[in-house]
Order: structure tokens, then sequence, then C-alpha cells
């Protein structure tokens, strides 16, 4: 014979009586979220100050700005883990070449400098220290005419580490 057995009194299943399974699925999650939390410090990712992946030359892809008053040149390829301290940049042109901008750091290339070198360094990455893809030059075009030429190099003159240059406006 089959017996059917009467629920005890203090049954959760009871009316009146609370349901624990929140409370037990909000613990379980919070040990989720926990373990996730200390994997993610232990088992590092990429990092997010990272540049990205590069070939180890300098390519640089320019046109002429929006308002045409500026060279635009963005870099496409650089030598990793340079920063703009220790990078140089200098402009040459007409023919024979004069010295148009003397090796500057590329960290001096900024909005207070502008009246001076009439480059800007636009850092396009900011939680990289280093130079990287994205990053941009911003040359003034009534300063730096078609024809001219950009050097970059480590550590200033004579050229250490010469990366390269371009030609602008042609």
């Amino acid at each position: 014979m089959h017996r059917v057995q009467k629920l005890p009194s203090s049954s959760p299943l009871e009316p009146g009586r609370r349901v624990r399974l929140p409370r037990l699925l909000g613990v379980i999650l919070a040990v989720i979220i926990l373990v996730l939390a200390v994997l993610g410090f232990v088992i590092p990712g990429p990092s997010a100050t990272d540049c990205p992946p590069s070939p180890e030359f300098l390519w640089v892809a320019g046109d002429r700005g929006h308002t045409l008053t500026y060279w635009s040149v963005t870099i496409r390829s650089f030598p990793h883990g340079h920063l703009p301290a220790a990078t140089y940049l200098h402009i040459t042109s007409g023919s024979p070449p004069h010295l148009d901008l003397s090796w500057t750091p590329w960290s001096a290339l900024t909005r207070t400098n502008w009246n001076t070198t009439h480059v800007l360094y636009e850092d396009n990455n900011p939680s990289a220290p280093e130079i990287c893809i994205g990053d941009r030059l911003v040359i003034d075009i009534y300063r730096y005419p078609a024809g001219g030429f950009a050097g970059v190099s480590r550590r200033g003159w004579p050229p250490y580490e010469f990366f390269g240059g371009f030609s602008f406006g042609l």
C-alpha cells in the first residue's frame, strides 16, 4: 500500500513561509563575481596601456586638414616603445634644403609651443606612454609648404636610430 505523507507544518511550501532560494542564488552569484574578480587580477589580460601591434618601421598617412591650413600626418606604423620625449622631428624644405625646424622632441610639439614650432603632436592613445598607431602630427601648411621633408629620429642629432621620414604636399 502506498502511503501519502503529510508535509510537516514547518515546510517551506506552506503558505506564509518564505522561500530562501533568492538569498541562496544571491550568495552563489556573489561568490562567482568574487572568483572572477580575483582571476582578473591573477591572470593578466592584454594591457590597456599597450599600443596596438605595429611593424617596426615608420609609416604615415598624410593629407591636407579639413580647413586646408595644416598637413595631417597620422601614424600607421611606428617602432614599438619609443616615447615622445626621446623621439625627434626635424623639417627641411627648399632646394638646396634648408632647416625649417631643428631636431625637436615630440613631447615639445604642444599647443603651448605652436607659435614657435607650428607643429602639434596629438596623442590619440593617452593610456599608452609611447608613440602609437593613430597618433598624429599636425603641421602648419603656411610655415611648411608643399615639398617639405620631415625626418624622425631617436635622440636628436646626429640621427641615432633614424626611423625615416616623409614628404608632405607632393
